[in-house]
C-alpha cells in the first residue's frame, strides 16, 4: 500500500496514467460508490451526519491525487502538463461538489 502511494507521489507514474487511470476512472468509481453508500445509509434511517461522513470519506484520497498530478505535471512541464492540471482541478472540484 505504501509503495502505492510512494510512486504516485514521487512522480514515478506516468502522468497520463495517473490522470486518466487513476483520477478519473478509479477514483471516479470510488466516488460514486461512497456516493451510493451515502445515499443507502439514508434510506435505511442512519443519521444525516453519519451519511455525509460516508460521502466525504474519499474526500482526502481525491486531494492526495490532485496534489501528486500537480507534483508529477511540474516535473514534466509543457501544454500536457498545463492540461492535465486544469483536467485536475475541474475533476477535484465536481468530485467534492457533486
Amino acid at each position: 500500500m505504501r509503495h502505492f502511494f510512494r510512486n504516485r507521489w514521487d512522480g514515478t507514474i506516468p502522468l497520463a496514467t495517473l490522470l486518466w487511470r487513476d483520477m478519473v476512472i478509479v477514483a471516479s468509481l470510488i466516488n460514486l460508490a461512497f456516493f451510493g453508500g451515502a445515499i443507502v445509509a439514508l434510506e435505511m434511517g442512519a443519521p444525516i451526519a453519519l451519511a455525509v461522513l460516508f460521502f466525504a470519506a474519499p474526500i482526502p484520497y481525491n486531494i492526495f491525487l490532485w496534489g501528486a498530478l500537480w507534483r508529477t505535471s511540474a516535473r514534466t512541464g509543457g501544454a500536457a502538463a498545463a492540461g492535465a492540471r486544469l483536467i485536475a482541478t475541474l475533476w477535484l472540484f465536481l468530485a467534492i461538489l457533486i
